[in-house]
């Protein structure tokens, strides 16, 4: 009769494996001599192999049991379910791999492809990463707070403005005057070309992402995640000034304090 021990050492796993087969009612508990100890057989040393090597094929603790009991053809298609199963969890994982390739940077995480690369993009021209950071994770509260809106402007003439390189080097300037004096003419150069290039596309301008601007708790989380610079007020004041002086106006502008009122 062999100790626990002495039973591991021959099948070639540990006796705290032995234990654990048996907290899991694989491995009937033997009788113990008269000193206490367990003392297992030839049957243990058969049972204990072919659990060994279920579990070393990788079939799941949970259908060793029945498998062990099974016949030869009622065992062959456990082992087709288990197979079937694996093929499934390889089948999950190559998704989640090509998920895991197709996002490649935190840029790509929670972003439609077209939003994503355009914030690649900046980040790749030099713009201040906390500013694209900025720019990013607004995008991402927008598209929590407002399920769908995104997707359906991007999808309804909002690809053309974003893939406009024009419309990018503005953004890129946004970004680069932020914490400039507002009143540099770095400022006011770059108000006029975004008043004229609005002016121009103010079509595809007229088609902006329409958000439910009424709800006060969505617009507080907003207006806290955004940090805005005296610049940026300043330049959002002389745009609307510069468009209002040519005749266009929309509902979002009257919450821009005019040029007028800043001086």
């Amino acid at each position: 009769m062999l100790t626990i021990g002495e039973l591991a050492s021959y099948v070639g796993v540990t006796p705290r494996a032995v234990r654990f087969y048996h907290q899991r009612g694989l491995m009937p508990e033997p009788e113990r001599d008269a000193s206490g100890y367990r003392r297992y057989g030839a049957d243990d040393v058969i049972r204990l192999t072919r659990i060994a090597a279920l579990a070393g094929a990788g079939v799941p603790l949970a259908r060793i049991a029945e498998l062990l009991e099974a016949g030869d053809e009622e065992f062959a298609r456990g082992l087709a379910a288990i197979d079937a199963d694996v093929r499934a969890q390889l089948r999950r994982l190559r998704e989640v791999r090509a998920t895991l390739r197709e996002l490649g940077s935190a840029d790509r995480l929670a972003l439609p492809p077209m939003m994503a690369d355009l914030v690649v993009n900046l980040r790749s021209s030099g713009a201040d990463p906390e500013r694209v950071d900025q720019y990013r994770d607004g995008w991402i509260l927008n598209r929590v707070l407002y399920p769908g809106a995104m997707d359906y402007w991007l999808a309804d003439g909002a690809a053309g403005m974003l893939g406009d390189p024009s419309y990018f080097s503005m953004l890129v300037d946004t970004m680069r005057v932020a914490d400039l004096d507002p009143g540099d003419p770095e400022v006011e150069a770059l108000a006029q070309r975004s008043a004229a290039w609005i002016i121009e596309n103010w079509e595809v301008q007229s088609q902006a992402l329409e958000l439910d601007q009424t709800d006060a708790t969505k617009n507080r989380l907003l207006d806290g995640h955004w940090r805005s610079t005296p610049a940026w007020d300043h330049l959002s004041a002389r745009i609307v000034t510069l468009l209002r002086a040519h005749g266009l106006d929309r509902p979002e502008f009257d919450g821009v304090p005019s040029a007028e009122a800043e001086a």
